[in-house]
């Protein structure tokens, strides 16, 4: 009796002072975030993934067998033979497991160890390392244990490993996937060019004709290696053929189909002097197109640089489950010492054997692997999913504040310049979503107050306002300002909103030039319409390349949807662990005699991540157009209310 009075309070000084100092350790005074210390560049690359692959498939041949051997018995015991029962078997079968397959699981736990920031590989690789020593020592001295406590757990080993690396290559192949509409984009670009010679394309020059006449199939060409165009350069790009480089028709007329950057599958028709953009096909006709960006300049190379931008940053969301993650390894591995604790002290007989199982259980079990990947998932299938759809996110922020969305404002010329197809139908479900039109004009005429009634504006804000007898008497006269005075002022209309509409959700701009980017500046979320100006789309948060207002309302529910599936797995997560953590501890034995042994403890874990992986892959086959229904009676004209000060 004495001697269990004393056993219990040693196991409560040495626990006590392991939690205190894991607490000290992991969260030391005034440092409560995540420490970064990074991961591998190319974590998602082709050469990782295979690698990844690979080890799986080594630790699954070595741990099945070791699996059937311990399982098969329990069947019946002359499925195995008793030589085959050996421990030294199982650790022969095990060790490279655990050290080759194992390996980067070790590493990076270790390492979040280290920094003071542990994570999810921390409490795989310190279950893994308790199970395998004390496996390796009921090899080496099975005498010194209890009768009861001689059983190795190489199994566990095997099946945890092969279980996480599982989960790795799952969510490699979903980051890699994310970056799939880009990468095919990139192989649409022509390897060569039809180039024209230096002497006629001088004599083609933008502004002085149309080349109307000009016989293409006389012009001289070469082929040259598409790397090599420089601004400047003219191409010739005949049917069936990719325009190799952002730029101006300077001869000819032709049908291109711009799919590949606006998501628009309708062919349009181009002539002298419109812009083309890279990668788009020509299907009928023959054009000449002057070079005037190419590279990272080109349209297509700032949607790249969106999309890796994008990739590298995180929603809201993300970081919440990333700090949450932090928390929780540490309380799991302060929880799975006093697990052991408690089961060494007043356990049954053997003790140790029932106190290691628990405590590695309760590591395996309550891994918040699923509660990691629950968020990120979401985020990189949202933004493939949106990038198939032409609609480039920058950042995750983005991402996660379209969802808020209650007021829009764009100019009025973009009725007219844009594609606004179905303009009554994506008005009617803009209010269907909560969200207000605003519209900014210089032109307060009858027509423009006509179209403005017609696309379901709420507000008018003139910019300008002539001198118009049809309007209302009271509103005030401005003289015409300056195109920088009035993108000013938009700037500050943006700013007026923003300010009037906090805490009851957020004002987006909607814009596709240069003169937008001010007001840009001062919205909650930005879009850019269409192929925008380079410093356009470098500060909007959102582009829409089809240039459809409709893509707009797309993006938000993308957003909405993307949220509301991270949300469902953030729950998931947090309940499995909760729901889990009991069970590995042992609450069911003193009813039932039965303790969740490591081994299940990683199955389990492992369901849990499929759960997560599958619900996130579930948002890849949303319909983002047919988010918000509406009936005819929803489409109707409103009479916008002309604001005038701010």
């Amino acid at each position: 009796m004495g001697f269990d009075i004393f056993m219990l309070g040693i196991t409560i000084v040495v626990a006590g002072a392991l939690t205190w100092l894991m607490l000290w350790f992991f969260f030391p005074k005034g440092q409560m975030e995540s420490v970064p210390i990074g991961e591998p560049p190319d974590k998602d690359s082709p050469s990782s993934i295979t690698m990844t692959q690979r080890l799986l498939i080594i630790a699954a041949l070595l741990t099945i067998p070791v699996f059937l051997i311990i399982m098969l018995p329990l069947l019946s015991d002359i499925l195995v033979p008793q030589w085959l029962r050996s421990p030294w078997i199982q650790a022969i079968l095990i060790t490279p497991v655990m050290f080759y397959c194992g390996r980067t699981i070790h590493h990076d736990g270790w390492r979040g160890i280290v920094h003071r920031a542990p994570n999810i590989d921390s409490i795989v690789s310190l279950g893994a390392w308790a199970a395998y020593l004390y496996s390796l020592f009921v090899c080496f001295a099975p005498d010194v244990l209890p009768v009861g406590s001689r059983d190795p757990y190489f199994e566990s080993v095997g099946i945890i490993i092969t279980l996480v690396l599982l989960g790795k290559l799952l969510e490699d192949k979903v980051r890699a996937g994310s970056g799939e509409a880009v990468s095919a984009l990139q192989r649409l670009y022509p390897q060569n060019s039809h180039k024209v010679s230096a002497q006629v394309a001088s004599s083609l020059k933008t502004g002085n004709h149309t080349n109307d006449n000009l016989n293409l199939d006389a012009i001289p060409i070469e082929d040259a290696e598409t790397s090599t165009l420089r601004s400047g350069d003219v191409v010739l790009v005949g049917v069936g053929e990719r325009i190799p480089a952002d730029g101006l028709v300077v001869g000819g007329s032709a049908r291109i189909d711009d799919s590949s950057i606006t998501g628009n599958s309708q062919s349009i028709h181009i002539e002298y002097g419109r812009k083309v953009c890279a990668t788009s096909l020509v299907v009928q006709g023959s054009i000449l197109v002057q070079v005037t960006a190419i590279a990272t300049n080109s349209v297509l190379g700032h949607i790249i640089a969106l999309v890796s931008k994008a990739r590298s940053t995180s929603a809201p969301l993300q970081t919440l489950a990333l700090r949450l993650s932090r928390i929780i390894v540490t309380a799991v591995i302060i929880l799975a010492i006093w697990t052991f604790a408690i089961w060494i002290v007043v356990g049954p007989q053997p003790r140790l054997s029932h106190a290691l199982v628990t405590g590695i259980s309760v590591l395996i079990v309550a891994c918040p692997c699923a509660l990691a990947l629950a968020t990120p998932l979401s985020a990189f299938v949202a933004m493939n999913l949106g990038a198939t759809q032409g609609i480039l996110m920058s950042s995750g922020l983005s991402l996660s504040r379209a969802r808020s969305i209650t007021k829009i404002f764009f100019e009025a010329d973009m009725l007219s310049t844009h594609d606004t197809r179905n303009p009554k139908e994506t008005s009617a479900a803009l209010h269907k979503a909560g969200i207000s039109i605003g519209m900014f004009t210089h032109d307060t005429s009858a027509d423009t107050m006509r179209q403005a009634s017609e696309f379901g504006v709420d507000e008018i804000i003139p910019l300008a306002v002539p001198n118009d007898a049809n309007m209302q008497s009271d509103i005030q006269h401005k003289p015409q300002p300056s195109l920088h005075e009035r993108n000013v002022e938009m700037a500050q209309w943006i700013r007026h909103f923003v300010d009037q509409n906090s805490g009851s959700g957020l004002v987006a701009m909607v814009g596709d030039s240069e003169k937008d980017t001010l007001a840009f500046d001062e919205a909650d979320v930005a879009f850019a319409l269409g192929t925008a100006s380079n410093q356009a789309m470098q500060s909007a948060d959102i582009t829409i390349l089809s240039g459809d207002m409709q893509g707009v309302l797309h993006a938000i529910s993308l957003s909405r949807q993307t949220i509301g599936n991270m949300r469902e797995n953030l729950v998931w997560a947090l309940i499995y662990n909760v729901v889990g953590i009991p069970f590995a501890m042992g609450i069911l034995y003193p009813f039932t005699g039965w303790l969740l042994t490591p081994a299940i403890a990683g199955l389990a874990m492992t369901c849990s991540l499929l759960c997560v992986i599958i619900n996130a892959h579930r948002l890849s086959k949303t319909d983002i157009k047919h988010t918000w229904e509406y009936v005819e009676s929803d489409i109707v004209h409103r009479t916008p209310h002309i604001v005038t000060q701010i």
